[in-house]
């Protein structure tokens, strides 16, 4: 959340400078008295340090100032906003993740689009008003939200967010080298499928192993059934992507 502070207090002269620098001082002041039990010596000498604000009266010392109680912080929490939040830091995982898979780090400049999956669901998450934290995070050109059903150009690499509602794409339109692509996805794919045959031969063998190994093992396996789910859809993406390269030229 404090990500979203820095542009607001970057310039004094921004509408919302003094909203963010109000609730940042409080945050840190707050965790300095949190800490004060146990960190007695450095918390006290930061909040020596740390300059009252204009219409805020400060205690002479930590060890006096009263200590925070959850429910002087209850009226502030706001559910919607820490799930809004969650799914975009999510998708710019899972934005990250795809540029990393072809090697698209270093690109700032991309396109994406965000589509909202099953607009029947009842979750109430909204990432149109975080799509500039999205593109800032991810290091994108353009981060575009919609929740409407639309084709993607055959340019458009895809991957679905960990959250479940949403599904990023990016415009990887010549930058990426298919032979490359698809001979990098075999070795990563045939690796998982090896790993995954192990797993199984341990479940038919080890029929005695510790319930908590045997769930280790379990989730280990799904992890491999998702991996090689994604690189068959990756690889059916790579080959939509030469014909549709190949149809271009």
């Amino acid at each position: 959340m404090q990500e979203l502070c820095k542009p607001r207090l970057h310039d004094n002269r921004h509408p919302e400078f003094g909203i963010a620098l109000r609730v940042l001082h409080h945050c840190f002041i707050t965790g300095l008295k949190l800490l004060h039990p146990i960190m007695p010596f450095i918390t006290e000498e930061l909040f020596q340090r740390i300059p009252a604000l204009d219409d805020v009266e400060k205690e002479e010392s930590i060890v006096v100032a009263k200590f925070p109680c959850f429910a002087d912080w209850t009226h502030l929490l706001d559910e919607q906003l820490l799930a809004d939040m969650n799914s975009a830091l999510e998708t710019v995982s899972a934005i990250r993740g795809l540029k990393a898979d072809y090697g698209l780090q270093k690109q700032v400049d991309l396109d994406c689009k965000i589509l909202r999956l099953n607009i029947a669901d009842q979750s109430n998450v909204d990432l149109t008003g975080l799509s500039e934290v999205i593109r800032s995070h991810a290091k994108m050109g353009t981060v575009e939200v919609s929740c409407n059903e639309e084709l993607m150009p055959g340019s458009y690499a895809s991957v679905v967010v960990a959250d479940g509602l949403h599904k990023a794409y990016v415009n990887v339109k010549g930058l990426i080298n298919v032979d490359k692509e698809l001979e990098k996805n075999e070795k990563r794919k045939a690796k998982a499928v090896r790993e995954a045959a192990r797993l199984e031969r341990r479940f038919q063998i080890n029929d005695k192993v510790q319930d908590e190994e045997r769930r280790r093992w379990q989730d280990r396996l799904e992890t491999l059934m998702n991996v090689i789910k994604s690189l068959e859809e990756q690889k059916a993406f790579l080959k939509a992507y030469e014909r549709n390269m190949s149809t271009v030229r």
